[in-house]
């Protein structure tokens, strides 16, 4: 069940890539919007969930099983509700010290997926281009006919 949420919170964040959410391209407005629909879906289920468990009297099978049910839709709402409540701050201009490091702190991981894709050659870099970066090229001069 774990990799089906995965795969699918995969998803979601790559739509909301490219719609210019993850950026704070939208107005503040729509993001005032996500919050307010995150927060009245996710918190009313994950309190009906909680409900639920205590009037099973967290008896396993019911609330694990049925009664996380409840939560495991409800957290979707209110991560995005964060999220949005994220974007907020950025576009507000708030907190500047904590942005700025957090941006190293994502540029860092970029550079390391891309050095990881550029090894296995799944960069978009032509082969002589990464030969080139990675100093290769010398030894395929020399050992070619």
């Amino acid at each position: 069940m774990l990799l089906w949420r995965a795969g699918g919170m995969m998803l979601v964040g790559m739509a909301l890539y490219r719609l210019g959410v993850l950026a704070a391209a939208r107005p503040a407005a729509w993001y005032r919007r996500m919050v307010l629909a995150g927060l009245s879906s996710g918190l009313p289920l994950a309190a009906a969930g909680t409900a639920y468990k205590i009037h099973a009297g967290f008896d396993w099978e019911r609330a694990m099983f049925v009664g996380g049910l409840f939560n495991y839709v409800g957290s979707i709402g209110v991560f995005l509700a964060y999220f949005a409540l994220v974007m907020l701050t950025v576009k507000a201009g708030r907190l500047p010290g904590l942005r700025n490091r957090l941006a190293a702190v994502g540029r860092m991981a970029l550079t390391h997926v891309h050095e990881a894709a550029a090894h296995a050659g799944v960069s978009r870099r032509s082969s002589r281009s990464r030969a080139r970066t990675y100093g290769h090229e010398q030894t395929r001069k020399t050992a070619g006919p």
